[in-house]
Formats: C-alpha cells, sequence, structure tokens
C-alpha cells in the first residue's frame, strides 16, 4: 500500500469504507525530527491511493483506533508530555476538534473502542505493572485540544520530508585497515594437555575489531619455589589467526612445574619453548586441532634420583566437540568433550619420552530455567621411559584436598554438581551509589577421583556445597565447603575452597 522511506505503523480498517488510518513519520513538519502524525489511505479499487493528514504537531501520535460506526478516531498522544487518550471526530474529508478523554501521569496506550461507540478499552500503566481499564465517554469531562493546530478539512499530503543526498561514490577516501587491539577478557583460567599437563592462572584476551586476530597472555606462579620468586614465575604468551577456516596460531612461554605429594616426592620441571599451531573446525561445535612443540626442559625427577635435561619436540592432536550454553558463572545446558594424544621425543637421541592420552567429558543436564546438573569424568594415561605426571586436588579438580596433593602417570576423576539460583541479584549500597553483583548462585557436590603410578589403592572422594558469584561474565567468586569421603565414610573436618573461575 506504501513504497517508500517513511515508518508507517498501527494500521486500522474503518468499519464501512476501504480506508485505513495509520501513524506515519511522513509530516512534512516533524517527521524529520522522529516525531509520529496521523494519516488516511484510500485502498478502494477506483482510489489513487492519496493519502491525507490527519493530526498536525510536534508530537507522537500512535495506535489509532475507528469507532465502530466510523466517525471517531481514538489515538494516543504525548502532545501534552505524557501519554493520553485522545479522541478525532471524523466524517469524509471533515476532521473536528481533538478532544482529550484522559489524564494520566503514567501513560495510557492501545485504545479499542466497544460496541456502542460511547465506552473504551485501553492499557494503563499503575503500581509497576500494567491493566486494562474501561472508559465510557458518558461519564468523561472532554476537553478540546488546544495545544495542536486545528483543521478543519483533512490535508492532502503532496510533499514529505526527504533524505539527504549521499556523496558521489568518487569522493569516497579508500583507507588501510589497521588492526586495533582491544581488551576482550581478564580471568582465570585452567586448562588440561598432553604436553603442557595441568596449568591455569590469569589470563588476559585481545582482538582486533574483526576478531580475526586474538592475543592471550597468562600469568601464574608455583609457591613454594627456593629460587626466588621469579625463578616460579609462569609465563605464556600466544597468537591465533581466525580469517580463514583453517586457524593458525603460535606461542611462546616459559614454565616451572612442581609437584608434590604427601609423602615428600617431588618433580620439578622447568619448560622455555615455543609452538605452532592449526585448529580446524568442521561445523560450529567440532573441530580437530593439531600442535607441534619444541622446547628446552630441564626435568629434576628427586624421587627417583635422576636429572634430565635437552630439548624435546612434541606433536600433538585433539578433537573437540561443544554445544555447551552458559550464564555468568560457567555451563547450563549441552555437552562438552574432548579427546586426544601426544608424543614426545628427545632431539639429541630421537629417543621417545612418553606418549599421553587423555579424554575429557561433560554433560549438562538442564532440569529448569536456571538449574541443572553437571558431570564430567576425565581421564589421563602416560607411557614412556620418562612418563609425564599429572596433578589432582584442590578447586580445579577434586575439592577437599590440598591443590596437587595427588599426583601420578595415571589419573581419573568424576565430579557431579548441581547448580541452582540462590539470589536473582545482590546489590551493595552505598552513599555513592549501588554495586550490582549478579546472581549468586549456589551448587552440591559430589567429587571422586585419583592419581597413580603402579597400583589404582582407593578412591578418593569429597561432597559438599558452594556459592558462586559472577561479576559481568569477567569474574566468578567460587567458594565450596567439602568433608572428604572414602565412601564407606565421611570425615569430620570441613576443609574450605576458594577460587576465582568459572564453573567446569
Amino acid at each position: 500500500l506504501t513504497d517508500d522511506l517513511y515508518h508507517d505503523r498501527d494500521p486500522h480498517w474503518h468499519p464501512a469504507r476501504d480506508v485505513l488510518v495509520f501513524s506515519s513519520d511522513r509530516s512534512p513538519g516533524h517527521g524529520r525530527k522522529g516525531k509520529y502524525n496521523l494519516f488516511t489511505i484510500d485502498v478502494g479499487e477506483a482510489a489513487e491511493r492519496s493519502v491525507r493528514q490527519l493530526t498536525f504537531g510536534d508530537h507522537h501520535d500512535m495506535q489509532p483506533a475507528w469507532s465502530p460506526e466510523g466517525a471517531r478516531v481514538a489515538f494516543t498522544s504525548d502532545r501534552d508530555g505524557f501519554y493520553d487518550l485522545y479522541a478525532l471526530p471524523v466524517a469524509g474529508d471533515s476532521v473536528g476538534t481533538t478532544q482529550r478523554l484522559t489524564r494520566a501521569l503514567t501513560g495510557v496506550f492501545d485504545a479499542a473502542w466497544l460496541p456502542g461507540a460511547d465506552e473504551l478499552l485501553f492499557t494503563g500503566f499503575e503500581g509497576a505493572r500494567f491493566h486494562i481499564h474501561r472508559l465510557g465517554l458518558d461519564s468523561v469531562a472532554v476537553e478540546s485540544d488546544s495545544l495542536a493546530s486545528v483543521r478543519t478539512v483533512a490535508a492532502a499530503v503532496d510533499s514529505s520530508w526527504d533524505l539527504a543526498s549521499l556523496p558521489d561514490a568518487g569522493q569516497v577516501t579508500r583507507r588501510t585497515y589497521r588492526k586495533r587491539l582491544s581488551l576482550d577478557i581478564a580471568q582465570s583460567q585452567i586448562s588440561q594437555d598432553p604436553v603442557f599437563g595441568t596449568s591455569g592462572g590469569i589470563q588476559l584476551g585481545l582482538s582486533d575489531v574483526l576478531g580475526n586476530d586474538q592475543y592471550y597472555f597468562v600469568l601464574s606462579h608455583i609457591s613454594g619455589s627456593n629460587s626466588g620468586f621469579f625463578d616460579g614465575l609462569n609465563l605464556v604468551f600466544g597468537r591465533l589467526h581466525l580469517a580463514r577456516q583453517l586457524n593458525v596460531g603460535w606461542g611462546v612461554f616459559r614454565l616451572n612445574d612442581r609437584l608434590s605429594s604427601s609423602f615428600g616426592r617431588f618433580v620439578r620441571e622447568k619448560r622455555t619453548g615455543a609452538w605452532a599451531e592449526m585448529s580446524y573446525p568442521f561445523n560450529r561445535h567440532d573441530r580437530i586441532e593439531t600442535r607441534f612443540t619444541a622446547r628446552h626442559s630441564d626435568l629434576d625427577r628427586q624421587f627417583e634420583g635422576r636429572q634430565l635435561t635437552g630439548w624435546l619436540v612434541s606433536n600433538h592432536i585433539s578433537f573437540t566437540h561443544d554445544t555447551s550454553l552458559w550464564i555468568s558463572t560457567g555451563p547450563l545446558e549441552g555437552t562438552r568433550y574432548s579427546i586426544g594424544l601426544g608424543h614426545t621425543f628427545d632431539v639429541k637421541s630421537s629417543r621417545p619420552f612418553h606418549t599421553t592420552y587423555f579424554t575429557d567429558v561433560r554433560h549438562y543436564h538442564r532440569l529448569g530455567k536456571r538449574s541443572s546438573l553437571a558431570v564430567r569424568y576425565m581421564g589421563l594415561h602416560s607411557r614412556g621411559d620418562v612418563p609425564e605426571f599429572f596433578p589432582l586436588g584442590g578447586s580445579w579438580t577434586l575439592r577437599g584436598y590440598g591443590f596437587r596433593s595427588l599426583w601420578g602417570r595415571n589419573l581419573v576423576l568424576a565430579n557431579h554438581e548441581l547448580r541452582y539460583p540462590l539470589l536473582d541479584r545482590f546489590i551493595l549500597a552505598f552513599p555513592f551509589g549501588n554495586i550490582d553483583l549478579s546472581a549468586l548462585r549456589g551448587a552440591l557436590f559430589v567429587d571422586a577421583g585419583n592419581a597413580w603410578n603402579d597400583g589404582f589403592g582407593d578412591w578418593k572422594g569429597s561432597l559438599g556445597a558452594g556459592a558462586r558469584l559472577g561479576l559481568g561474565g569477567v569474574f566468578v567468586f567460587r567458594l565450596d565447603a567439602s568433608r572428604r569421603t572414602d565412601f564407606d565414610s565421611v570425615d569430620n573436618n570441613t576443609r574450605w575452597d576458594f577460587f576465582f573461575g568459572w564453573d567446569f
């Protein structure tokens, strides 16, 4: 019916004629400023579909509705500063004086006539919610509108405002795209890798405006280093290029890893090197990844009485599937799993060091709109002349046990966690303003696992409860209280784990 650049909305058919009344910003005087007035268009077979203007003024006239006999149009307008209900008599091309029907501070909308033409239904905001109201016109002291110009004849719209002409294409200046990096995220991070093992720390992520280049920086520290603070400092810097379907990346690292058990046995490895990687996504949820790593390793196994130093080369391949749906504290629904292996050998002697296999499966079964049951099953195995050792314990893996207090070349872990909302909003009110700390969520969990070399031994377990507080999708504070169990009895001591990071 209309085909132009103007915004035509809220059409309503005349009850007896092929005429539409509608709201539009096509008014020559005020439409350019985003104001709306009422118009009619005759769409009969013999009509020329001419548009006529019914109301005029610097305001928003909207939601028109013909009365049952077609003699009046009720509509909403903000011509007095508030959205109120008005009525306009219309007889053919002649219009009467606009009449004000309501005076409401909170707004009146969506007028609808009842049979008989003397009553209206409308929506009004009252008591922090919307209600449907009924208005009898015979009980209303109708006021004539003196705030807008009164026209006794509907004016034909011969011309309306138009957009300014665009500059000539020859005047467009071509500029070279320059990457400007911005901070995307700052968070705590944990990962499991057949080459780097279990690692974590503070992660910073940056990218350009197109998202084609991503840079990330990870910083952590291994406490207990006897050689000073800087000797225990771990640094990782990497870049990932995503402009094509085949994603490529590279990075450098300096890692000082230290594993210990409750029996005082230590494994220390200092690693400095670089890597190159490729990732090929088959679709939105599945991808295959491969990585080549070269590093200088200084490995000290005090419990075995040997120290190994040299250049090592590792090749790693994995497949990842991810359909998880996240909220501010972590995944809520979907499935994630990753399987892979890595092989490491000594460059000088070409001697195989170790081969590592890993499986990590996670599923989130949604129980309600904001609650879910999360499960994780992880298995790690390393074999060879110098096998990799995997740590276990702490808030990252097995809660209720000391951080990295269990270790071995074999590891199994099972986590079951019920996640549910505690408080929808957590606001701290200060004299200078409020701080909204987002949702506070709770968790009930049962963990089981073990790390060993030759004999599995007994299952290590824990059970407990916790709370998670998300801060804008960037930081998550996690506090867990747990008690150890061997699944025959439960320990009486309660242990606390505090951690920054998303749920698994």
